[in-house]
């Protein structure tokens, strides 16, 4: 599994572009923060259990570097002309303990509060930043495992200890995906083996559709392995998605095998294999559609589950039949279809007396949930998102809020000319941007800069004094305590500020891991409008960071779901075109199917089910399934109305044929989808809700709605009743067969 910052982006994101400059420039920006609380941080025997956990995890091969309170250095005054650097904690502390002075002394340092203690001095956290590991997953995994080892050997000293960090909430999530794959899966294989078996009453009917569903999976899984692809908690819902689409050919040819009194495979097939094939590849159309999207999730989960749409097709073409051609069926196996013919014939009947009722029905339904589409909301609640389970991380991202520790950091990244940032006017507007940031900004912690390096370093050389906490007014001063602080020895530091001669800087914005994309996408739009306001115009700015990136991703979803949809109706009406050569058939087909996709829409507007990455997925996906009954409506319709039957009596014999099918096909989707309803995250679980609407409200549409249509507009022309008086003309009753003999 991974969901790393290159799987879940945007291809061609500004902000992943610029993330991945920046780390090569300054290093990786992805970190863990481990932090807990005890009365007194500066207890001898705590401050040896930070400087333990801190050495123990900076030895880690993936960690480039560990912050903590008992490594954390700062700088001091040697004399009036120099300056030092040392730890704020000196080696005696560790035994002696902390004098008070002291301890109020560090409490005070601006250049740590709120990042490595809180202000009380009862809460410290160790920052870990990891090194630059891109999109390996195994890696990522294999380091948090080790921090997490080695923070769990310290319960024992009546610490509770929180790990935080968007790394540790991708694990999580993932986590729980993982095991999800196998439930999920096992109660949709369990809802449609209960379902084919009520139906069918025979195990036969059971074992064959259930060993295509097998088979297409092993396809699907072996490709996707094959294909080296990054499997994203997204794309990890396709399998199961696909396992229930899978069923549906197969319900189709195991009703028309046993309603055929001569059991012929070879009719059968020749019977279905183009409204299956059709149904199956307007499917696949609706998952593919997801493929032209920027968003790689998206993308990967619509070519691989299109994929297993079209393995379904093929599976149950090839071996289907196969497995049906040893079965011996008696006649009481039609029993299942008596039920369905009362309630078909019935339906038959309210569409012939009542088709105004059901038009204008129809259409007050629609006007309501189209009301609702524009009350959607593009969120993304990363915390929430989770409904039962482990509460460790939402524990950890509450003591954080209320305590210390980091959730994310954004990157404002600085671009001017040669020594441009030495210029006191350039360090005052940098000032200026943090000072009106932490003003106006909801999830700011603390931002650090060059600045504030300036400021601290100008302060120690005139006697700690704050009024000096201040740029100098002189470039050459400026230069001057860069260079006494670049003499002593650490320049890791200040290379994570400034490269390039100092033509080159980055703001680190230190943040609370957010709940809320709209809240992030205003913090961001607020620090651009800043940066316009305050840095001069030869100053580039640019704002990247992990938040940045997957805020980009959120509100790219709507472009990409109307681009799927259009993508996917304008193919889906083409083929229909051709497979009934005419525009105005393959037209009239889409009319009926775009009532499923509205209340789907309506839905997530009127019932504040946020458009996200989960949700993003049903409006195409739904649109590729609920187009099949339709097919095998309008397909079986017009040939009746080809063999000289009327179009009443056409829809009748249609429903009577293809009915049952149509209604256990939906009722296994429907149920199928609703089995998400388990999954731990709620995207996943409202994807399942808003697919199974979407499936119900067509297979209503299509028995009542589109028979209405079809008899109202007549779409196949007239009908060639002659061929059946014809017929009929030259058939000899048995009478006068006796009269001649």
């Amino acid at each position: 599994p991974n969901n790393s910052i290159e799987t879940m982006g945007v291809i061609n994101d500004p902000a992943l572009t610029l993330l991945k400059q920046l780390e090569k420039q300054f290093g990786s920006e992805e970190f863990v923060s481990i932090s807990f609380s005890h009365e007194n941080i500066f207890n001898p025997k705590i401050l040896k259990i930070i400087k333990s956990i801190s050495s123990q995890i900076e030895k880690l091969s993936s960690i480039d570097s560990v912050l903590s309170l008992t490594n954390a250095k700062d700088l001091i005054s040697k004399d009036s002309q120099n300056i030092a650097i040392q730890k704020i904690i000196k080696p005696k502390w560790f035994t002696a303990g902390v004098p008070k002075e002291s301890q109020n002394k560090i409490l005070q340092n601006k250049n740590f509060q709120k990042i490595l203690f809180n202000n009380e001095g009862t809460a410290t956290s160790i920052i870990a930043q990891f090194k630059s590991l891109g999109s390996d997953n195994f890696e990522r995994d294999q380091v948090i495992k080790q921090i997490e080892t080695i923070v769990k050997s310290y319960e024992n000293s009546n610490l509770r200890i929180h790990l935080i960090g968007m790394s540790i909430f991708d694990r999580f999530a993932m986590q729980i995906v993982e095991k999800e794959q196998y439930i999920t899966s096992g109660v949709i294989v369990l809802i449609a083996a209960l379902i084919l078996f009520a139906m069918y009453r025979k195990s036969i009917f059971v074992i064959l559709p259930l060993a295509i569903m097998g088979i297409v999976m092993v396809w699907l899984m072996g490709i996707i392995w094959l294909t080296d692809s990054h499997f994203s908690w997204i794309l990890a819902t396709a399998p199961g998605i696909v396992l229930i689409v899978s069923i549906c050919d197969s319900v189709h040819f195991i009703n028309l095998h046993l309603k055929m009194e001569q059991k012929n495979i070879a009719l059968v097939i020749k019977e279905l294999i183009i409204p299956c094939g059709l149904t199956s590849f307007t499917t696949a159309i609706g998952f593919f559609s997801l493929a032209t999207s920027n968003l790689i999730p998206l993308r990967d989960f619509g070519i691989f589950a299109g994929i297993g749409s079209l393995f379904t097709f093929v599976a149950t073409i090839l071996l289907l039949p196969i497995g049906l051609s040893f079965v011996k069926t008696q006649n009481q196996s039609l029993s299942v279809f008596r039920n369905f013919q009362k309630t078909l014939t019935k339906i038959h009947n309210i569409n012939l007396n009542h088709p105004k009722k059901i038009i204008s029905i129809s259409l007050v339904i629609l006007v309501f949930f189209a009301l609702g589409i524009p009350q959607i909301n593009i969120e993304a609640n990363n915390i929430s998102m989770f409904k039962w389970g482990d509460q460790s991380f939402k524990e950890a991202h509450a003591y954080t809020l209320q305590n210390v520790g980091l959730g994310s950091e954004f990157y404002a990244f600085l671009e001017g000319g040669p020594q441009d940032f030495t210029e006191p006017e350039v360090l005052k507007s940098i000032e200026k941007f943090q000072n009106k940031l932490a003003a106006i900004s909801q999830l700011t912690i603390k931002s650090v800069s060059l600045a504030d390096l300036v400021k601290q370093a100008n302060q120690v050389m005139h006697n700690n004094n704050p009024e000096y906490y201040k740029i100098p007014e002189s470039k050459q001063e400026i230069s001057q305590l860069l260079l006494l602080y670049s003499m002593q020895g650490e320049d890791e530091i200040l290379n994570k500020l400034v490269i390039d001669d100092y033509a080159k800087t980055r703001i680190r914005i230190f943040t609370y891991l957010s709940n809320s994309a709209k809240q992030t996408l205003k913090e961001i739009q607020d620090a651009e409008v800043l940066a316009q306001e305050i840095f001069p115009h030869n100053i580039k700015f640019g704002l990247s960071g992990r938040p940045a990136i997957m805020t980009n991703s959120f509100f790219f979803i709507a472009h990409s779901q109307i681009k799927g949809l259009a993508i996917a109706l304008l193919a889906i009406c083409l083929i229909l075109a051709l497979l009934f050569r005419s525009i105005k058939e393959s037209l009239f087909s889409i009319i009926p199917n775009t009532i499923p996709i509205v209340i789907l829409m309506g839905m997530m507007g009127w019932f504040k089910i946020n458009l996200n990455m989960g949700t993003a997925l049903a409006a195409c996906l739904s649109l590729g399934l609920v187009v099949d009954d339709t097919i095998h409506l309008m397909w079986n319709v017009k040939k009746h109305i080809h063999q000289g039957h009327d179009y009443k009596e056409s829809l009748k014999l249609t429903l009577n044929k293809v009915g049952p099918a149509m209604i256990i096909t939906t009722m296994i989707m429907c149920c199928g989808f609703l089995g998400l309803l388990i999954s731990q995250l709620w995207p996943t679980t409202f994807l399942g809700i808003l697919v199974a609407t979407a499936c119900l409200s067509a297979l209503i549409c299509d028995l009542y709605l589109t028979p209405v249509l079809i008899n109202y507009l007549k779409p196949f022309g007239k009908s060639n009743q002659k061929t059946i008086t014809a017929s009929n003309n030259n058939r000899v009753s048995p009478s006068k067969k006796i009269r001649r003999a």
